[in-house]
C-alpha cells in the first residue's frame, strides 16, 4: 500500500510541475505578445504602414468626434466592448451566484 501512495505521489508532483512549467512559458508568450503588438503599433503610427505616412493624432481629429454616429455609435462600441471582455466563465460565475 506505501509502494502505491509514493507512485500515485510522484504521479501527481510530476502533473503539477509540467502544468506549472506550461502555465509560465504559456504567461511569457502572452507577454511577449503584448509587447509585439504594441512596437507594432508603434511601427505602424509613424509610417512603417502600407501608405507610407505618419499617422499620428489624424483620426482623432474626424467631424463629431468623439460621437461618430450620435449615441448609437457610442453604445456600439460599449457593447462591443463588453464582447470582447467577458467569458464563459465570467456568464457561468453569474448564472451559478443566481441560482444560489
Amino acid at each position: 500500500m506505501g509502494n502505491l501512495v509514493r507512485k500515485l505521489s510522484a504521479f501527481s508532483t510530476a502533473i503539477k510541475q509540467a502544468y506549472f512549467i506550461a502555465e509560465y512559458w504559456l504567461s511569457s508568450l502572452k507577454v511577449f505578445t503584448v509587447l509585439l503588438f504594441i512596437i507594432v503599433g508603434i511601427f505602424v503610427n509613424v509610417g512603417l504602414n502600407t501608405e507610407r505616412r505618419f499617422i499620428g493624432v489624424s483620426n482623432w481629429q474626424i467631424p463629431g468626434a468623439p460621437f461618430v454616429g450620435g449615441f448609437g455609435g457610442f453604445a456600439r462600441v460599449f457593447v462591443t466592448a463588453s464582447f470582447a471582455c467577458t467569458s464563459f466563465l465570467v456568464v457561468y460565475d453569474r448564472i451559478y451566484l443566481l441560482s444560489v
